[in-house]
């Protein structure tokens, strides 16, 4: 009790007789003081507050004059000030630990990808790093031929700043979705050429380098491909219209005998309505 009304008050406790003082009631409670009939409390005193106490004890009933309580003061200040400097020293020793160890883990990791970095830089598929906010951090050449940027206009750009003005709020969507851990595979974008016609690209999101908070995409050009599924579709859908308006009957079925095809005159010939045969009867 007397060490925490001192470091409370940061004011100095004397103590003459330790058999009565009140303070101390809850110590005597649970025993009589061994041999220490006086005390006196001093507080090491920091711009902050009480750091601890310089904590003097007497065999016998004393009276410390001021003197000697000035010279106790002055050791305590003293005592502080060590102390202080000692904290200090002990900071500057971890932050220098912490760099140190710092660097060691950086030169580590520069080791770790050294070995892929002629994988990206000759990589087929574009490939791209931002961070959570969007801000390209690295673009390998594929990436920065397909997207049609050099790499001084990439580095620190935003995201959205490449898509087709169509896909802007989109973008801002997936930059949501990276905070709580959405990383999508296989979607297809709209990229903003300005040398040519908007290109289609293919892209898969995933984390890496979670400390850094980083996101790595990959990307192809898949407009070519895109087209040429869209001109497909739309040859089948003609087929089927000319197929279907024939004024024949017209039948096919798989080498297992299932109908596949069963147009409008088939269905008036055998007076059976498409969606009960095809997928359903065999010939």
């Amino acid at each position: 009790p007397e060490i925490r009304e001192v470091l409370s008050t940061g004011k100095t406790l004397v103590i003459r007789d330790a058999a009565q003082h009140p303070l101390l009631e809850v110590v005597r409670q649970a025993g009589p003081a061994r041999g220490v009939s006086s005390l006196a409390i001093v507080p090491i005193l920091h711009d902050q507050g009480p750091m601890g106490v310089l904590f003097l004890r007497a065999r016998s009933r004393v009276r410390l004059e001021e003197h000697e309580l000035s010279l106790v003061s002055t050791v305590a200040n003293a005592t502080a000030i060590a102390l202080r400097n000692a904290r200090i020293l002990q900071s500057l020793r971890d932050e220098t630990e912490q760099s140190a160890t710092a660097r060691v883990e950086a030169e580590r990791r520069v080791q770790l990808f050294q070995r892929y970095a002629d994988f990206f830089e000759s990589a087929a598929d574009g490939m791209i790093v931002i961070d959570r906010e969007g801000r390209v951090l690295f673009a390998n050449p594929r990436g920065r031929e397909i997207i049609g940027l050099s790499e001084a206009e990439l580095l620190g750009a935003r995201f959205v700043r490449f898509l087709d003005a169509r896909e802007h709020e989109r973008g801002r969507r997936l930059l949501r979705g990276f905070r709580d851990g959405v990383y999508p595979r296989g979607v297809d974008f709209l990229l903003d050429r300005r040398d040519k016609e908007p290109t289609i690209v293919s892209v898969s999101f995933s984390s890496v380098l979670h400390e850094d908070n980083a996101v790595l995409f990959t990307f192809r050009d898949v407009t070519q491909e895109r087209r040429t599924a869209i001109e497909l579709k739309q040859t089948k859908e003609f087929l089927e219209c000319v197929i279907d308006s024939s004024v024949d009957g017209i039948v096919s079925a798989n080498l297992r005998g299932t109908v596949l095809l069963f147009n409008r005159a088939a269905a008036r010939i055998f007076g059976y309505a498409p969606q009960d045969v095809i997928g359903k009867v065999r010939v």
